[in-house]
């Protein structure tokens, strides 16, 4: 399966994250990614979280718990 990017080397990762302690209303969750790494996996689960589902929040605003590889 090939990413957004178009590449299908990519590993699927689950990124489960909270928010840090501010402003906005407390979340707790995971984002599904592909990513070439576990390394880049946190990245471009807070583009992705920033992206779909909370665009007023910086990624600062995001903690990531625990990165898992599921593909």
């Amino acid at each position: 399966m090939s990413d957004e990017y178009g590449c299908d080397h990519y590993g699927k990762y689950r990124v489960r994250m909270h928010s840090v302690p501010g402003i906005w209303e407390r979340y707790e969750g995971y984002v599904d990614v592909y990513a070439p790494n576990e390394n880049a996996a946190p990245e471009r689960a807070k583009r992705e979280l920033i992206r779909t589902s909370f665009p007023d929040r910086p990624a600062s605003a995001w903690a990531v718990d625990s990165v898992i590889r599921i593909g």
